[in-house]
């Protein structure tokens, strides 16, 4: 998020330059591709606001995940959609270890299978096995 937050901060920086280019011409025609470079400037920009509230939302769902896993359950069985279950928590996963003191990188491939539905059992712990 702060990659695209930099970077949106420079290409403002740019478009402002442009708007300056723009304010010498005032007497005379403006160039053919001073609009066209301020418009590309801010579909960029736009761009990677877009990332940026992406991101962020994925960190909140990601953070909101952390605080129900430390809250501990019922310890009940109950119906549970495994496929969201395992996308959510090796997702939650990874991220933790990317954000660690020796991040990592890795690829992370599920075959799950989308005729298994709701399956009973203890969601907190099977989440921990995940997550372990």
């Amino acid at each position: 998020m702060n990659n695209f937050s930099d970077l949106s901060a420079e290409l403002i920086e740019e478009a402002r330059d442009e708007i300056e280019s723009i304010r010498a011409y005032r007497d005379t025609p403006l160039p053919a591709d001073a609009l066209d470079e301020m418009s590309a400037i801010l579909n960029d920009v736009e761009m990677n606001l877009k990332k940026i509230y992406e991101h962020g939302t994925r960190a909140d769902g990601i953070v909101k995940s952390m605080l129900q896993h430390s809250r501990g359950g019922s310890g009940k069985m109950e119906a549970t959609n495994i496929n969201a279950l395992i996308k959510e928590y090796s997702n939650l996963a990874f991220h933790g270890m990317r954000a660690g003191k020796d991040p990592i990188n890795v690829d992370i491939e599920l075959d799950l299978d989308k005729n298994v539905g709701e399956v009973e059992m203890i969601t907190e712990d099977f989440s921990r096995v995940i997550l372990n």
